[in-house]
């Protein structure tokens, strides 16, 4: 276990209550047996806050926003590190906590310029350490990277609003009624004294008008015209955020930031139905941007590019215009995702779409947080991240290639510090799962938050010890689990009795596994915990040990030093890896998991002989069996394309979503024109059967690229 740094040094907060005599020891032990094995009453009456949790709040400080063109962020505990300034701290974070938020020049003249240090900034912001905060802290890093695209494409709309206005200020000019004496005089203004308007009204009728705009071309440069004009005038924001039960109190921040916040009462669908509305309103933006290009140059042909612009929609968007699209920022809650079907956040997280999922625990600890992280992974085409505001500098990685990304984005974000390891998952990143996937440095070297903790003894002395932060210690906070605890009388004596995290290091447990509990005089207590929270530990502990794996040589080797792995054993690793890659990348397929990924691993390679000799040649491989056609269907945009290859083979199921009915009512070439003109890219036309004659070595080789 790694000792985490704290801004001051630690002091002994806590008081180690004096040894009891331990003559009712004998009777104990059985009943804490008993518990440990059975558990006790859950109305047993509210627990202690474990003496870690207490101690990781006092950790919690305000949070720094350095405004600008590159947005920074930073904890006040980084900005103040120094113990001299601890009293300095807690008067900000008290400020901070009654008003919201505060300037850092307002905290500055609070304080006294003389008594600050250096590396204090002057401006920016201190927000509270609380959920209200992740919203701006990512939107002020998402308006900012998505700047220059807005800029470009509101640059764009600007030159294109004055060329069609100029191209209708001729055509008016040549109308009948502009050469009318009054329509003259008015455009003389003061000139008119000087002129015979109806003579020179005369004269412009007697002169040869050029050829008229078409009307249909005209409506098209006035339609265009207005939805340039409505966009330029509306001031659209550079990213909304939509939030759920929680209340508005982030709204003067967001808005700071450049965003717009409003509130979310359709959970899931609400948060579709509003991306659809910003992207249909994006969509005509950048229909109306293509005509007036063509119309501008003159270039518009009705029978080549009508339709076109007609079918057109946001995905045929260019990279540089899909940034300008405003991101929904969605804030739900744990509780909230785990009810979501997993259609719902398929859809949510389709390719493309401007959504950033920010799912935040301001609460307690929620033991369904392991299994919503599994969840985020088994979508591989979105950014995904885990980070705690207590680890600022993680969550301003996070933020910041999240905001980067022209991915939809999924993060799982705890106020509080959590026993989750913290990761990141970026698409971009490598064509490999582990290069793709990256654990917090201090998460891959182990597997939950350590600190040193001391007590004053009453009898004299201190006391230290290294505390974890366990899910038991996260689970001693939720009512739900009360009848795991026990706290330990001291006539029960210590005999017996192991430290959790040192029961859990144990290769043969023995003895009754306890957590150091607070109560809010400070005096510390031990709480047994029981077999069944134990074992929860124990299957986080192989969690991260798969998320270990999932993250490469890079991070395992950081664990403790090994000697040069032998042939057997790196090919060992190797296929271990590629074991995890398979199984990951075949959550994301609703097909039933291969056999190959259910059978007992094949045994390694034996080593290579000592001395060069030939080796004998590998048998000729076997044909590859056939692989069935199949569709990704939550990614299906129901376009109707694939329909129109062949209406029999695909249909819709009940969300309008395409399947594969049977792969006997078309041939291999349907399949693969399907996936060719697939705007989702999800149809994958597998292997053909034999005897199709449509699989000409022509039609194998487009597919391939669709396996």
């Amino acid at each position: 276990m790694n000792e985490s740094t704290s801004t001051a040094p630690e002091t002994a907060r806590f008081t180690l209550p004096a040894e009891s005599p331990t003559a009712e020891a004998g009777p104990w032990r059985d009943r804490l047996l008993t518990f440990y094995l059975a558990g006790g009453d859950p109305n047993g009456g509210p627990l202690p806050q474990p003496a870690i949790i207490q101690r990781l709040a006092d950790l919690e400080l305000p949070v720094h926003l350095e405004a600008g063109e590159s947005p920074a962020i930073s904890s006040l505990a980084d900005l103040l590190p120094s113990p001299e300034f601890d009293t300095l701290a807690r008067s900000l974070r008290d400020w901070v906590v009654r008003t919201g938020s505060i300037p850092m020049a307002a905290a500055r003249e609070q304080a006294g310029e003389g008594s600050l240090p250096p590396s204090l900034p002057c401006g920016g912001v201190l927000l509270p350490h609380a959920a209200a905060a992740l919203p701006v802290l990512h939107g002020a890093l998402l308006a900012a990277a998505r700047r220059p695209a807005r800029d470009r494409l509101a640059a764009e709309a600007v030159r294109l609003r004055a060329r069609l206005r100029d191209l209708l200020a001729v055509e008016d000019a040549h109308a009948p009624r502009a050469k009318s004496p009054e329509a003259v005089a008015s455009g003389l203004g003061e000139g008119r004294l000087f002129f015979d308007a109806h003579s020179l009204s005369a004269a412009l009728r007697a002169q040869k008008d050029p050829p008229r705009m078409e009307p249909g071309r005209r409506r098209r440069i006035e339609a265009a015209l207005e939805e340039i004009e409505s966009y330029l005038d509306a001031s659209c924001p550079a990213f909304w955020v939509l939030l759920g039960e929680q209340d508005l109190s982030a709204q003067p921040g967001i808005a700071a930031a450049g965003g717009s916040a409003i509130q979310n009462t359709g959970g899931f669908s609400g948060i579709l139905r509003f991306s659809g509305q910003v992207l249909h309103r994006m969509t005509a933006l950048f229909r109306a941007i293509r005509t007036a290009r063509l119309e501008s140059e003159g270039a518009f042909h009705s029978e080549l590019h009508e339709e076109r612009l007609q079918r057109f929609d946001w995905r045929g968007a260019t990279p540089d215009e899909l940034a300008a699209v405003p991101v929904i920022v969605a804030c739900e809650s744990a509780p909230s995702l785990t009810a979501a079907s997993l259609d719902d956040l398929a859809r949510l997280l389709r390719p493309g779409l401007p959504v950033h999922l920010l799912v935040i625990d301001d609460r307690d600890w929620d033991p369904s947080s392991p299994v919503l992280a599994s969840l985020a992974l088994a979508h591989q085409h979105a950014l995904l991240a885990c980070s705690s505001l207590t680890e600022t500098a993680h969550l301003s990685g996070c933020l910041a290639a999240m905001a980067a990304a022209a991915r939809p984005a999924l993060a799982l974000l705890s106020v509080h510090s959590s026993p989750l390891p913290l990761f990141l998952y970026h698409p971009d990143s490598g064509d490999s799962f582990s290069a793709r996937f990256q654990l917090l440095h201090e998460s891959a070297e182990t597997p939950w938050r350590s600190v040193t903790l001391s007590a004053a003894r009453e009898d004299g002395g201190v006391f230290e010890w290294k505390d974890a932060l366990t899910p038991a210690h996260a689970a001693a906070m939720l009512p739900q689990y009360r009848r795991h605890f026990l706290v330990i009388p001291p006539s029960a004596g210590e005999e017996g009795q192991v430290e959790l995290t040192a029961f859990l290091e144990q290769s043969a447990p023995a003895g009754l596994p306890y957590i150091w509990l607070a109560a809010s005089n400070g005096l510390l207590e031990r709480a047994l915990v029981t077999e069944e929270m134990v074992e929860l530990c124990r299957r986080h502990l192989e969690s991260w040990k798969t998320l270990r794996a999932m993250a490469g040589q890079a991070s395992a080797a950081r664990l403790s030093p090994q000697p040069e792995a032998s042939a057997v054993e790196q090919a060992r690793r190797e296929g271990a890896r590629e074991a995890i890659e398979r199984l990951v990348a075949a959550l994301m397929s609703r097909e039933p998991l291969p056999s190959s990924l259910l059978a007992a691993p094949p045994p390694p390679p034996p080593p290579p002989p000592p001395k060069a000799q030939p080796q004998p040649q590998p048998p000729a491989a076997e044909p590859s069996p056939a692989i069935d056609p199949y569709i990704d269907s939550y990614l299906c945009t129901s376009c109707n394309d694939c329909m129109k290859v062949n209406a029999l083979l695909f249909l819709y199921d009940g969300n309008k979503q395409a399947y594969i009915s049977d792969p006997k009512l078309g041939v291999f070439a349907d399949l693969v024109k399907a996936a060719e003109g697939c705007p989702a890219k999800c149809i994958h036309p597998g292997a053909p059967r034999p005897g199709d004659a449509s699989a000409t070595p022509q039609m194998i080789a487009r597919a391939a690229k669709f396996k």
